[in-house]
């Protein structure tokens, strides 16, 4: 069992929740939250998120507050996500500066890989298709002359190479 919280990012003076959270460690928490908005280093790749964006842009973490909005215990960490994903939803995903759903269903996740694949799929049935194009329109030449070439049937007729499944089905 963990002791996990539901925790909220508002302005100061203000009711405005900005952003839904989940941890069992609230102090870590927060002191991540204030590392990933101020440092510029290479690695911290959250460093351009939305959030961290408008905190800066806001005078910073000093003008805004961590809210403890409700102390739970769970059994693991999907759980504690579930939990977070309520809140989200019950503020709406839209108006936070969340990036992303805490918690996803497995439904939801191969739904959205589906979608992801076939966005691939398709991009690369375009490029595939350009690439045949481009090929057959420099070798259109080559390609109809073996199409066109005669060959022996074991009928003993001459034949071309593109009718030859045909004739073999009429013989």
């Amino acid at each position: 069992m963990r002791n996990a919280l539901i925790y909220s990012i508002t302005k100061k003076n203000s009711t405005e929740v900005l952003y839904i959270g989940s941890t069992t460690n609230f102090t870590r928490r927060q002191y991540t939250h204030r590392t990933s908005c101020i440092s510029k280093a290479e690695k911290n790749k959250k460093y351009n998120l939305e959030l961290y964006e408008y905190i800066r842009n806001n005078d910073g973490f000093g003008n805004f507050m961590f809210n403890v909005v409700l102390e739970f215990v769970c059994s693991s960490l999907t759980e504690q996500r579930q939990k977070e994903q309520e809140y989200i939803d019950k503020y709406g995903i839209d108006y936070l500066l969340n990036d992303r759903d805490a918690y996803i269903t497995p439904e939801e996740k191969t739904r959205r890989s589906r979608i992801s694949s076939k966005k691939a799929q398709d991009r690369n049935r375009d490029e595939y298709n350009k690439r045949r194009r481009d090929n057959y329109s420099k070798n259109s030449k080559e390609i109809n002359e073996k199409k066109n070439e005669k060959i022996l049937c074991s009928c003993g007729k001459f034949i071309s190479k593109n009718h030859k499944a045909r004739h073999l089905r009429t013989h």
